[in-house]
C-alpha cells in the first residue's frame, strides 16, 4: 500500500501546495473533526507552542481495507482457536499475556521477569489473597478471557483503571495523592541518545482533566468509525499524559481493551510485542502526530497504528498454527506407544499442559471432567500410569499430577516453542 504523505514532508517541498493541501484535506468530504485539542510540540526549540490544533483524520478507502484486514484476521484467529481444547485455549492464553505484560514493561524500561509474570498468572488462578508483583497488572488483562471489559463513562474511571492497573507498581515519588486525580507538575518525554526532550504533556490539572473529559466525549461518540476511534483516542491519551508515571503501560491497556471487544482478546494481547517490534516506528508515529508543521492532522498516525495491530494478530495466527502442528505431532506421537485409549486419554490433556510449561495447571478433577469418567475410575488409570514411570504427583490438596520426563521426551514435538 502506497505510504500516505504528511503535510509536513509537503511543507519541505512547496508550501503553496502545502497551504492548498491543508485547505483542500479539511475541507474534504471524507474529513473528520474530532474535537480534541493538542499543543503541538516544536521539536527544534523542544517547547509546546501556545495555539491548539483540533485532531483531524480523512476517512480514505485504504482504510476500509485495513478493517477488513483485521476483521478477517480476527475470524481466522477464532477459527483456530475454536478448534481447540479448553486447556490449550487457556494456555496459549496465558503464554501470549505474558509475553504482552514483558513487552510493555520492556517498553517502559520497567525490569521484569517472566517467571514474575508466570507466577502472578498462578496465584490469580489459585485465588490466592498474597500481594505479588504485577498481579493487578495481570488480573485486569485476564479479565479479557472472560469479556469483562473497563468502561470509560467519566475521567475518574480513567483513574480507577490506572490504580487497578498499576497497583504498587508506581514509586513514592510518582504516586498521586487520594485527592487528586492528575499530575500536577509537568513532565517531558526525553530521548535517551540524544538527550532532547521529544514531547511534554498537557500542563496543569486544569487542563488535565479538560482534556480528558473532552477524551471521554469522544471515545463515546457515535459518528466516528471504530477503529480510527481507537488509535486517536490512544494517542490523545498519550499525548495528555496524566501521571507521573504509568501513562505508556495504561494507554496501552485500554487500546488493548477496546480491541478485545471489538476484535478478540488475542488480537488484543499481542499489541505491546508488536509495538516493541516496532518501537521507533511507534515513537515516530506519535512526534509525526504532534508536529506543528501537519496542523492537528492524524490520518498517518491511524495508518501506522493499523499497521502495528495487523502485525500483532499475524504473529497471534502464525504462533496458532505452529502450536496446532506440534499438538498433533504430540497426539500422533501418544498413538504410537501403545498404551490403552483410557491411559492416553489421560496423557493428552496432561501433555497439552506440559507443552505450555503447566501454565494452566490440570487437577485430578479437572481430568475426571475432561474424559467424562468417574474420580474411581480415574484414579484406577493414574495408578497405573505411575507405575510405568510415566506421571508424577505434584500435589495432594487438590490432587495433581503431571507427565514425567521420560514420558515427554518419547511423545513432544521435535522443536521447542518460540
Amino acid at each position: 500500500m502506497k505510504s500516505y504523505k504528511t503535510l509536513r514532508s509537503i511543507s519541505y517541498n512547496d508550501l503553496d501546495e502545502y497551504e492548498n493541501t491543508i485547505k483542500k484535506r479539511k475541507e474534504s468530504d471524507s474529513c473528520l473533526f474530532t474535537g480534541l485539542y493538542i499543543q503541538s510540540f516544536e521539536p527544534k526549540m523542544q517547547v509546546l507552542l501556545p495555539e491548539e490544533q483540533e485532531l483531524f483524520f480523512l476517512v480514505l478507502p485504504e482504510t476500509s481495507l485495513l478493517k477488513d484486514k483485521l476483521n478477517e484476521n480476527s475470524r481466522e484467529i477464532d477459527k483456530l482457536m475454536n478448534n481447540l481444547s479448553e486447556i490449550t485455549k487457556d494456555n496459549i492464553f496465558y503464554h501470549l499475556l505474558i509475553d504482552e505484560i514483558q513487552a510493555s514493561n520492556d517498553i517502559e524500561g520497567v525490569i521484569s521477569t517472566r517467571k514474575e509474570i508466570r507466577e502472578a498468572i498462578s496465584m490469580i488462578l489459585e485465588k490466592s489473597k498474597e500481594n505479588k508483583r504485577f498481579k493487578s497488572l495481570v488480573y485486569q488483562y485476564m479479565n479479557f478471557r472472560k469479556s469483562k471489559f473497563s468502561q470509560i463513562t467519566k475521567i475518574e474511571d480513567i483513574r480507577e483503571i490506572y490504580d487497578n492497573l498499576l497497583n504498587g507498581e508506581v514509586s513514592e515519588e510518582d504516586s498521586l495523592e487520594d485527592d487528586e486525580l492528575f499530575r500536577a507538575e509537568p513532565v517531558f518525554i526525553v530521548n535517551q541518545n540524544s538527550g532532547k526532550k521529544v514531547h511534554q504533556g498537557a500542563t496543569g490539572q486544569d487542563t488535565i482533566k479538560n482534556r480528558l473529559e473532552d477524551l471521554v466525549k469522544f471515545m463515546n461518540r457515535d459518528d466516528i468509525p471504530t477503529y480510527e476511534k481507537a488509535f486517536i483516542s490512544h494517542f490523545y491519551f498519550e499525548n495528555t499524559h496524566p501521571f507521573y508515571d504509568g501513562n505508556g503501560r495504561t494507554g496501552r491497556f485500554i487500546l488493548c481493551s477496546y480491541l478485545a471487544r471489538k476484535l478478540d482478546y488475542l488480537s488484543a494481547v499481542g499489541v505491546s510485542v508488536a509495538i516493541l517490534e516496532n518501537r521507533s516506528k511507534y515513537y515516530k508515529a506519535f512526534e509525526e502526530g504532534s508536529h506543528p508543521k501537519n496542523v492537528g492532522e492524524i490520518t498517518s498516525f491511524i495508518f501506522d497504528m493499523f499497521g502495528i495491530v495487523l502485525k500483532a494478530q499475524q504473529k497471534v495466527l502464525n504462533s496458532l498454527k505452529d502450536w496446532d502442528k506440534k499438538l498433533e505431532q504430540i497426539r500422533e506421537n501418544i498413538e504410537k506407544t501403545g498404551e490403552s485409549r483410557d491411559e492416553k486419554s489421560v496423557i493428552y490433556p496432561l501433555a497439552q499442559a506440559r507443552m505450555y510449561d503447566n501454565l494452566r495447571e490440570l487437577t485430578d478433577a479437572d481430568l475426571a471432567e475432561i474424559n467424562g469418567i468417574s474420580r474411581q475410575k480415574l484414579k484406577k488409570v493414574v495408578n497405573v500410569l505411575k507405575e510405568k514411570g510415566y506421571l508424577i504427583q505434584t500435589k495432594q490438596k487438590p490432587s495433581m499430577h503431571e507427565i514425567t520426563d521420560e514420558l515427554w521426551d518419547q511423545i513432544k514435538y521435535i522443536e521447542e516453542i518460540n
